[in-house]
């Protein structure tokens, strides 16, 4: 089965509210594709709801290995933390949180035979550490576009501005290469 059908047979369940259905599709569709976003944002959330705080802190940490600079996932992998009691990881996460300075998200992500069309936004964040409000930084994200095999065939830097707390910046980019099947990015 493709990780597009069982993230949709997954997200079905989680409408009836059949959350280990649920669980099982989406853990199977991040097996099947591992640079699946969706299958790992939803596997977490539906572990979230179940209250499983081992596996939404799994599930959330491989999120946060594919998208380092978004809040919901840090957000869950403190959650997990949370649920399991886990205060010597949990207060650097949040630490980290924190002090994370923009809230970057990826919508669209479209393969073609050039290579691909992205499409996302980042979000300003009111940025502290030991609770004093830092300066809006500029950040670079360093994207990495795999092929089927999970060979990197393409990379692309993606200087982000310093954003004021709640400033939008929209971008979008074509990512050169081919057969291109997936994407994850790095803070540089």
């Amino acid at each position: 089965s493709s990780a597009e059908y069982l993230v949709n047979r997954g997200a079905n369940y989680y409408q009836a509210k059949e959350y280990a259905k649920a669980a099982e599709s989406f853990a199977r569709a991040a097996e099947v594709d591992t640079l699946n976003h969706v299958a790992l944002r939803n596997l977490a959330l539906t572990y979230n709801t179940m209250n499983n705080g081992a596996k939404l802190l799994d599930a959330a940490t491989r999120l946060l290995a594919l998208e380092p600079l978004s809040e919901t996932a840090q957000r869950l992998q403190i959650q997990g933390y949370i649920d399991l009691k886990d205060k010597a990881r949990g207060g650097p996460a949040v630490d980290r949180l924190d002090a994370m300075p923009v809230d970057l998200e990826v919508s669209t992500f479209v393969p073609n035979a050039a290579g691909a069309h992205v499409v996302g936004k980042a979000l300003g964040r009111a940025a502290k550490k030991n609770g004093k409000a830092l300066a809006p930084t500029a950040v670079t994200a360093t994207f990495e576009f795999v092929d089927g095999s999970g060979k990197v065939v393409a990379t692309h830097d993606l200087a982000i501005p310093a954003l004021k707390p709640g400033q939008n910046w929209d971008f979008t980019f074509e990512a050169e290469g081919s057969n291109l099947t997936g994407w994850r990015y790095s803070r540089k």
